[in-house]
This record gives C-alpha cells, structure tokens and sequence, in this order.
C-alpha cells in the first residue's frame, strides 16, 4: 500500500491516470474476448479470429513484460519469456502465411476468362 502523503502530487497523478487507463485496457480486454469466444453472437471468421487472437496474445506478453519489469526482475533474463516470444514469433508467421494464402486465393477469383470473347479473338487471328 503506497503512502500519498510521501508521493509527489504529480507522480500521483499519473498513477491514478495509470490505473484509470489498465482498468479501460482489462473492461477491453474482456469486451475482445467475449467477442472472441466460439459462443458469440457473431463469430469472426477462422483468419480474423486468429489475427484477432494473436494481437490479444502479444498484448498480454507485453503486460507481462510491463509487469515484471515493475517488479525489479529483467524479463529477458528469464527463459519462460524467451519461450513466449518464440511461440508467439512461431504464430505470427503462420498468420502471415495464412494472410497471404488468402490474399492470393482472393486475387486468383477475380481472374475469369470471357470464352466468348477468347474465341472470337482467336478466329479474328486465325486466316482463313
């Protein structure tokens, strides 16, 4: 428990506008999750959803981060965050793989060929 009457009014102050915006950060944090959960109104797709997921996932790492270092420890010092990091590099690559499946699945839709049109080309080149 702090003592205010030892702390400055300005160091105060930007601990209550810390505190104000963590509570903000965690009613957030749960609005996304509900909205995450498979039980929602409106599912996100499966690649949102996991883009979604993951940017919840490396929020929550740097918290934790954030925390430790509050605590005096050096997170980097320890092999449980190095292992985070790694698996949470590991998913990223596989979004991004993912991404850009379906960004290049999307942009092979859009190409159609007009048959039509390709055979009256062809009879126009072709002599008779």
């Amino acid at each position: 428990v702090l003592n205010m009457a030892v702390i400055p009014a300005e160091a105060a102050a930007q601990l209550q506008t810390f505190q104000e915006t963590l509570d903000e950060l965690c009613e957030d944090i749960e609005k996304m999750l509900q909205m995450l959960s498979p039980s929602s109104a409106e599912p996100l797709p499966p690649l949102k959803r996991a883009q979604a997921l993951l940017a919840l996932a490396n929020a929550i790492h740097a918290l934790n981060m954030l925390l430790m270092r509050a605590h005096g420890k050096d997170p980097e010092q320890m092999t449980q965050i190095h292992k985070e990091q790694e698996r949470l590099a590991a998913y990223k690559k596989k979004v991004a793989k993912a991404v850009s499946g379906d960004e290049l699945s999307r942009a092979r839709k859009t190409v159609e060929l007009n048959v039509d049109a390709a055979n009256r080309f062809i009879s126009a080149a072709i002599p008779d």
